[in-house]
């Protein structure tokens, strides 16, 4: 017979236990929070974000893409900042041409010219050394203070801490990379030139995709269970686990650190991904910078080259079979090897059907109760990713792109709809089968994603084991008892420690995935908060207490509020600004000029560039490889110089015609496209004496060109005719053009970046010049007839 209870615990242990896990999820949520920033006033041996920032402010106030005058100024901060810290920076020089892919360099692979600058502090008895670095360049629609001057101003601040410290055992090398934004190129140089590659052990990288929230160290390379060890001891605050290193080795996407890897070298990569809508943008300001992110990125970068750097550095971070790691709180992390991930996953399967069975023994698990308790969780799992799908079906239609800027309030209203979702399908099933089963069956969805996890993706496996073997364990107890006792204060407490594992361990995942990937997949995150809603029927479906409809009401209440404030929207300001994309195209083989943009030039400012008459058509005189349609009008043509091409030497020998071309932009264009024409065959090229691709087509993107000239080398079959070199110039900022004048931009109006609009290459201002040039056999260069 079940245990008798008094009414007063029947009517409050279930509410007591469900408040002590919504308590629970809440900490887990707010304890994932970057540290408090530290004074400028700060102790020296410590890093302080304030002293930190003041690198920033003074460094990273207007947009500095490669290439351009801008980024040399940061370029000369940062030197002239290392050498009031005593070292002697080494600005490495090169042309670096990127190798997309495997196999030979192939048309299209970026190249240009860079100049990266490295620092190296020596150790006392060096084994391998540690390498820290960020980027300094940024994109050109933004001064890039969180991106990445934030890393740039950490590896500053934590240099001058480490030269006021005891010295190190190994060797620290400090790398500010070029070029990163235009395709990694600094990196790239870095592997496969500079003779310091060969020296390093570990590399510990700083990059920002946002402009808050804390620092995760989201990517390690491949075998990294014995670093991971030494990561959790190196850390205070160690901000990580195995899933977000999962998804991002499978998004596809790359940063600095990526040749690093790929050539077999360790690292830590981090970044704080908070606050998207300013990713890429103007507002991506000092002002914008979040201090204690910043503060956060320097105790990752002082911390771990302390700890690493007074190691034997190549068995700290010897091959190991990949770790699951995840935090239990912002300072404690666990961690095992992936070889238990199947054999736990095993164990589970067995415990499952154990506990089925001791439920069935106990006359209180059927199998038609299990299926109606799965059913109902999958029922409440489709119906919230369906209310926050259409959610985001109306948020892009009214808001496209903007609905960034209430990100927070999609995917924590989708986190809502799940939860609610979860606790309805309790209540409706609470009437059709016994609560123990129906509790039971909603593991069932855990244990199918756990084996998807063991099997695909091994280190997000962590997030389905423990939440349901712990379950599991409080539901045999919950089943030893005898069902109606647990509806007493005690059992519900006690079933409540057993679900606060899952709670803690879940919860902080909301926030990090509705960052990383945005309200966009809120449908997802409504499903996943389903699954945990789930997780908590054994104390909101057993026993009869008060309060539920009041608890429905109260989420229910807070989601439409979300929503509606979300999808209602705000007017353009400074803090929510309106997308604009103008750039100008002059055509120098046909003396035609245009404006072009993305988007539909709806915006005040854009406007003017359009009133004359505007069409729809594609822009592959500028854009060869984009079959985008793009809005077009008539523009003055303005009186731009285009890139000049001299041929040095050309020479024809055996079929085979060798030329040697000296290309020099008086523009200073940062970009620049060469594309050969007609069916011409290249066997062999170079650049500044860099090896080049090969075959037909062939194209090549210089990027930055700058102020520096380039030396193209050519080797070709015999054409029969005389070949045509088209080239394409690309700046940024528009040009004066006779006869017409721009309003300022308002306030409220801010560049396009390259983040919105994926599969389209024309952004916003950017002035384009096409210019191409006859190389006939034996002549210098010419260009086309001008138009009549």
């Amino acid at each position: 017979m079940p245990a008798s209870s008094s009414p007063s615990s029947r009517n409050v242990g279930g509410p007591i236990a469900l408040a002590i896990l919504l308590a629970l999820g809440a900490y887990g949520v707010n304890s994932h929070r970057p540290p408090e920033p530290l004074p400028a006033d700060a102790p020296a041996v410590l890093f302080s974000a304030a002293r930190a920032h003041e690198h920033v402010a003074a460094a990273c106030r207007e947009p500095h893409p490669a290439g351009t005058a801008a980024n040399d100024k940061v370029l000369d901060y940062i030197a002239e900042a290392v050498r009031d810290l005593g070292p002697a920076p080494e600005i490495h020089r090169l042309t670096s041409v990127r190798h997309l892919g495997k196999g030979p360099l192939r048309p299209g692979t970026n190249v240009g010219n860079l100049k990266n600058l490295v620092v190296r502090l020596r150790g006392t008895e060096p084994t391998k050394a540690i390498l820290l670095m960020a980027h300094y360049d940024s994109v050109a629609w933004g001064p890039g203070a969180a991106d990445d001057c934030s890393g740039c101003a950490t590896l500053l601040e934590t240099m001058r801490a480490l030269r006021v410290s005891r010295p190190l055992k190994n060797d620290v090398i400090f790398l500010f990379t070029d070029a990163e934004e235009g395709g990694l190129l600094g990196a790239h140089a870095f592997v496969r030139e500079h003779p310091y590659f060969k020296d390093v052990g570990l590399v510990i990288n700083f990059d920002t995709r946002g402009t808050n929230g804390p620092s995760y160290m989201f990517e390690t390379g491949a075998n990294n269970g014995t670093l991971i060890r030494h990561f959790i001891r190196a850390a205070s605050r160690p901000m990580s686990n195995s899933f977000m290193v999962g998804i991002y080795r499978r998004m596809g996407v790359n940063s600095d650190y990526s040749p690093f890897r790929d050539s077999g070298v360790q690292g830590l990569n981090h970044a704080f991904i908070g606050n998207i809508a300013y990713y890429h943008t103007a507002n991506d300001s000092p002002e914008n910078l979040d201090l204690g992110s910043l503060q956060h990125h320097g105790h990752h970068a002082l911390e771990l080259t302390r700890y690493f750097g007074n190691l034997d550095l190549p068995l700290a971070v010897e091959p190991a079979r990949d770790a699951v790691y995840f935090n239990l709180t912002p300072s404690i992390m666990a961690h095992y090897s992936s070889r238990w991930v199947m054999p736990l996953f095993l164990l589970t399967v067995i415990a499952f059907i154990a506990v089925c069975r001791l439920g069935k023994a106990r006359g209180l698990v059927s199998i038609s109760g299990l299926i109606k308790g799965a059913a109902a969780s999958l029922a409440a799992l489709l119906a919230a990713a369906a209310v926050a799908g259409a959610v985001m079906f109306i948020a892009w239609k009214r808001h496209s792109y903007y609905f960034v800027y209430d990100n927070a309030l999609y995917y924590w209203g989708g986190a809502l709809v799940g939860l609610a979702a979860a606790l309805a399908a309790g209540w409706f099933v609470r009437r059709r089968a016994r609560p123990e089963e129906s509790a039971l069956g909603a593991l069932v969805w855990w244990l199918v994603l756990l084996g998807v996890a063991a099997f695909f993706m091994p280190g997000a496996s962590f997030v389905f084991q423990w939440p349901l073997a712990f379950a599991l364990a409080g539901i045999s107890g919950w089943l030893l008892m005898g069902g109606a006792s647990t509806e007493t204060l005690g059992v519900q407490l006690n079933l409540c420690g057993f679900l606060a594992p899952g709670v803690l361990l879940f919860s902080p995942l909301i926030p990090g995935l509705g960052e990383s990937l945005t309200g966009i997949f809120a449908p997802a995150l409504a499903a996943v908060t389903a699954l945990l809603g789930a997780l908590l029927w054994p104390v909101w479906i057993s026993g009869k207490w008060p309060g539920r409809r009041v608890l429905f009401a109260a989420l229910f209440l807070t989601t439409g509020v979300l929503f509606g404030v979300a999808l209602a929207g705000k007017d353009f300001s400074p803090e929510r600004p309106q997308l604009t994309s103008v750039s100008y195209g002059l055509n120098l083989d046909t003396g035609v000029a245009s404006w072009l943009s993305r988007t539909g030039a709806e915006d005040e400012w854009a406007s003017q560039f359009f009133n004359q008459g505007r069409q729809t058509a594609h822009a592959q005189e500028f854009l060869p490889r984009d079959k985008g349609q793009y809005l077009r009008a008539a523009a003055p043509v303005a009186p731009l110089e285009p890139l000049q091409v001299e041929v040095l030497t050309d020479e024809s020998a055996n079929g085979v015609r060798k030329l040697r071309l000296r290309l020099v932009s008086p523009r200073r264009a940062p970009r620049a496209e060469f594309v050969l024409g007609g069916d011409v065959e290249v066997l062999r090229a170079a650049v500044n004496g860099a090896p080049y691709a090969s075959g037909k087509p062939w194209m090549m993107q210089y990027r930055p060109f700058g102020a520096e000239p380039a030396e193209l080398e050519l080797e070709l079959r015999e054409p029969a005719g005389p070949v045509r070199l088209t080239v394409i110039e690309t700046s940024y900022g528009l040009p004066e053009t006779p006869g017409f004048k721009p309003r300022p931009m308002p306030d409220h109006v801010i560049l396009e970046p390259n983040t919105t609009g994926w599969g389209k290459g024309l952004r916003s201002n950017w002035t384009m010049v096409r210019k191409t040039h006859v190389l006939g056999a034996g002549k210098p260069a010419q260009s086309l007839p001008a138009p009549k």
